[in-house]
C-alpha cells in the first residue's frame, strides 16, 4: 500500500518537474534578445550609463549618473536604430537625460522615467511623433528646450512642482496637446512654449510673471483666458491667431503688452483691458475682432469696442486721430499702427 502512494508521488513530482521544464525552455525561447549595447555615459568621472536594444523594440538605459549630450540625432552612438525602438525604459539611479537622448524615436510609444531624475535636457524627447503619454517624475527641476517638441499624441502633461521656468519651444507642435497643468512654482513661460497645441482652457497659478513671444501662437482650440493678478508682461504675438479664443481676462499688474499680442484673435466676446500699462506694442489686436453684437450695423458690428479698450484708446490720444464725427455720436477713428494698425473702426461712445 505504501510503495503505490509512494510510486503515485513520485510520478506526480516527476510531472512537476517535466512541466518546470517545459515553461523554462518556453521563457527562454521567448525571452527578447540584445541587438545593440552602448556606453552613453557622461564623461565626468563618475557616470555608467548603459543602452540596450532589444529584438521586441524596447531600449532600455540602466546604471547610475548622467547621460551625455548629443548636439543633434546623428552624433549619437545609437542613431541607426532610432526607428526600430517602440518603448523606452530609463532605469533608477539615472538622473540626467542629455540633449536629444531619445530625438526623432518616431515610432516610440510609451516611455518610463524614473524618481530621483532631475534634469531632461534640450530636445530630449524632440520628433517622437508616436508618444502618446508621458509622466514626469515630481524628482525633475528642469527642462529643457524644445524637449517635447513635436511630440504630436501626446494630450496632457503635468510639470512637476518646483519648475520655475518652462523654456523656449518645451512643447511646440505637440498638436493634440489638450491640457498642461502648471505648478505656482513657474514664474515664466519662454517663447513658442506652447505653438501650435490643441489647448482648449489654461489655469495660470498665481507666481507667474512673463508670458513669452509666441507662447500659444496657434493654438486654434484656444477658448477662454485668464491671466493671475501677478503676471506683469505679454510678449509679441503671444496668442496670435488663437481664433476661438472668447474670453481674455487681463489684471491690472500687466504693465506691457508686446506687439500683435492678440492679432488675428477673431472670436474676442468678453475681454478685461489692463488699466495702468506702461507698454503697448504696436498692432496688439491687428486683424482681430471684438465681437459685442451692440449694433445691428453690419458695416460695424465686428469691431465694436468694449468699455476697457474705448477708455484705453481715448486716454492715449498719440494712439489714434479723430478723423469724423457722426452725427449718432458714434466715432469713426483710425488707429495708427497701435492696437489695430492702420485701419478704420469705430467705437462705441
Amino acid at each position: 500500500m505504501k510503495k503505490g502512494v509512494l510510486r503515485n508521488l513520485l510520478v506526480v513530482i516527476l510531472m512537476l518537474v517535466a512541466s518546470f521544464i517545459a515553461i523554462s525552455l518556453t521563457n527562454v525561447s521567448n525571452a527578447a534578445n540584445e541587438t545593440g549595447r552602448w556606453n552613453i555615459s557622461k564623461d565626468d568621472g563618475q557616470s555608467n550609463v548603459t543602452a540596450i536594444l532589444y529584438d521586441d523594440g524596447r531600449f532600455v538605459i540602466t546604471g547610475t549618473g548622467e547621460i551625455k549630450d548629443y548636439e543633434s540625432g546623428s552624433d549619437r552612438e545609437y542613431a541607426e536604430i532610432k526607428t526600430e525602438v517602440k518603448s523606452a525604459e530609463v532605469g533608477q539611479g539615472i538622473t540626467n537625460l542629455g540633449k536629444s537622448t531619445f530625438k526623432g524615436f518616431y515610432n516610440v510609444e510609451t516611455v518610463s522615467l524614473p524618481d530621483g531624475l532631475k534634469t531632461i535636457g534640450n530636445g530630449a524627447f524632440y520628433e517622437c511623433n508616436k508618444l502618446k503619454e508621458i509622466k514626469l517624475p515630481d524628482s525633475v527641476e528642469s527642462i529643457g528646450a524644445n524637449a517635447f517638441g513635436y511630440c504630436k499624441k501626446i494630450k496632457t502633461i503635468k510639470i512637476p512642482y518646483g519648475i520655475e521656468k518652462i523654456d523656449y519651444n518645451c512643447f511646440y507642435g505637440c498638436f493634440d496637446l489638450e491640457k498642461i497643468e502648471i505648478p505656482n512654482t513657474v514664474t515664466e513661460i519662454k517663447g513658442s512654449a506652447f505653438k501650435e497645441c490643441a489647448l482648449k482652457n489654461i489655469y495660470f497659478p498665481y507666481g507667474l510673471e512673463k508670458i513669452g513671444s509666441n507662447v500659444f501662437e496657434n493654438c486654434k482650440s484656444l477658448e477662454e483666458l485668464e491671466i493671475p493678478y501677478s503676471v506683469k508682461e505679454i510678449g509679441n504675438n503671444a496668442f496670435k491667431n488663437c481664433k476661438k479664443l472668447k474670453i481674455i481676462n487681463m489684471p491690472n499688474s500687466v504693465k506691457r503688452i508686446g506687439s500683435n499680442a492678440f492679432e488675428k484673435c477673431i472670436s474676442i466676446e468678453e475681454l478685461t483691458f489692463p488699466k495702468n500699462l506702461s507698454e503697448v506694442g504696436e498692432n496688439i489686436f491687428l486683424d482681430a475682432k471684438i465681437k459685442l453684437s451692440v449694433k445691428n450695423d453690419a458695416e460695424y458690428k465686428n469691431v465694436e469696442m468694449p468699455e476697457e479698450i474705448k477708455n484705453y484708446i481715448i486716454s492715449n490720444p498719440n494712439s489714434y486721430e479723430l478723423i469724423n464725427c457722426e452725427l449718432n455720436d458714434n466715432h469713426t477713428i483710425r488707429i495708427n499702427t497701435q492696437l489695430f494698425g492702420d485701419k478704420i473702426i469705430k467705437i462705441n461712445s
